[in-house]
């Protein structure tokens, strides 16, 4: 495997993309996010899974079928999978430790939601020493408050982009 780059796809999970009440754009997203994983697999990139363990009453608890990773994700012995409770999938959990073992030092970033897991863990990897690349296209989430799904969206790409490097889907080369 490429030693020093990863693919995380973050909360990739029936819940957020099959589900009642899918996110925005969800098929556009998973498409971007096959393609990502296409790409890391055909040049042996590692990848990381990282799944949203939520509460008991919620559509991603552990074990429930919302909480499993999406089924068109082709999973893989050697992919590292991540199980968090926080937006920052690096905050009480072993990927620091998944990392570090296999030298990875350059994170490809995508997956749900927006301005949860994609902001907190982008920010926590740079704060980590980590170079990050977040595709622009293959993230997603919920409208909120007033603020439509695509605007959150859009705010989020802006405001990473004075932290990580932003790139489309079909434009990234690993």
């Amino acid at each position: 495997m490429k030693p020093n780059q990863a693919l995380l796809i973050i909360d990739a999970q029936v819940n957020m993309l099959l589900g009642e009440n899918p996110v925005n754009q969800a098929g556009v997203v998973k498409a971007n996010l096959l393609h990502l994983l296409e790409k890391a697999r055909q040049k042996d990139i590692t990848v990381v899974f990282v799944r949203n363990n939520g509460g008991s009453d919620a559509p991603d608890t552990p074990g429930s079928p919302g909480w499993e990773i999406d089924p068109a994700f082709s999973t893989r012995a050697g992919d590292i999978y991540i199980d968090k409770w926080y937006p920052d999938a690096f905050k009480e959990t072993t990927l620091q430790a998944e990392l570090a073992a296999r030298s990875i030092r350059s994170l490809v970033i995508g997956g749900m939601q927006s301005e949860y897991c994609i902001d907190a863990t982008s920010r926590g990897a740079v704060e980590l020493g980590y170079q990050v690349t977040v595709a622009n296209d293959a993230h997603s989430t919920y409208a909120s408050g007033s603020s439509s799904a695509s605007e959150i969206i859009e705010r989020i790409n802006r405001d990473l982009a004075g932290v990580v490097s932003l790139t489309a889907a079909q434009d990234f080369n690993f």
